[in-house]
């Protein structure tokens, strides 16, 4: 039974890195704390959703302040290799470090930038086969001891596009000219052969829009389905209209049903409640 973990964040804003780091902490801390993911000698992958050349003040990307705050809270614990991966959607990698905040992570001592769009992959064969045969996963990826992936909340026309699952597919090579459904599928295909040991998504409003909660909120857990079954109800989304969801619980990727997820931290029914969620 996966563990989601939930943490309201209205009067515990990131706005200094002792706050950010104390956000972080709490939210770990039912899924065993940052001991629990990071050992000594360790190689970190970090996949952030890091994708448009936009301030933290807008909502667009993983805030940088808690990003921080996770690499900060892995070297405590002795990681000193992390890698930080971006793959911008369309945009000059960077353009989209300056903009971002995110080129100043170059001046943390044992931290790599790599733009995936550059790195290479290797193909692997998926167990599902939707769509994908094989999925090309980027090497950085694959020789990580262990991988954090950091999604962004997003929401439009009643569709999860910033995501746990979403997140998981800058893990591979993307391929061209997939229709939305396609891309769904997609989704579960790279996810039968790739799993973050950990995901934290930052529903923190932004400027952008995208986010329709009312209330802020930090989600961590290890299955992404999981996650976005959570999400989709924050949204007020319908999980069962959500094919990458609905398949990927159909064939044993994560965990779709509300009933066999376990909740920790604030009450899902007040941040759904607060959202206009039902």
């Amino acid at each position: 039974m996966p563990i989601v973990s939930l943490l309201k964040t209205e009067n515990m804003h990131p706005s200094t890195p002792k706050a950010a780091n104390l956000l972080l902490r709490c939210l770990l801390l039912p899924l065993g704390g940052g001991e629990f993911y990071f050992c000594t000698g360790e190689k970190l992958a970090i996949i952030a959703d890091v994708t448009l050349p936009a301030a933290h003040e807008t909502g667009a990307n993983f805030d940088l302040r808690l990003a921080v705050a996770l690499i900060n809270i892995a070297r405590d614990e002795g990681v000193s290799d992390i890698t930080l991966c971006l793959r911008p959607e369309g945009f000059d990698l960077d353009l989209v470090l300056e903009r971002s905040g995110y080129g100043k992570l170059k001046e943390m001592p044992g931290l790599n930038i790599v733009g995936l769009g550059e790195a290479s992959a290797t193909p692997r064969c998926t167990d599902t086969a939707l769509v994908l045969e094989q999925a090309q996963i980027y090497d950085v990826l694959t020789r990580a001891d262990i991988i954090i992936s950091l999604a962004k909340f997003r929401t439009a026309e009643g569709k999860l596009f910033g995501s746990a699952l979403n997140n998981i597919a800058y893990a591979a090579r993307p391929s061209s000219d997939l229709s939305f459904t396609h891309q769904q599928r997609a989704l579960v295909d790279i996810c039968s052969i790739f799993a973050p040991d950990l995901t934290i998504v930052d529903c923190l409003r932004g400027q952008s829009g995208f986010q329709n909660n009312r209330a802020d909120c930090l989600l961590a857990g290890s299955d992404a389905v999981a996650l976005d079954t959570v999400l989709a109800a924050i949204a007020g989304i319908d999980a069962a209209d959500s094919e990458a969801i609905l398949l990927a619980g159909q064939y044993g990727v994560g965990v779709n049903n509300p009933l066999d997820i376990t909740m920790y931290g604030d009450d899902l029914r007040e941040i759904m409640a607060s959202s206009g969620s039902h």
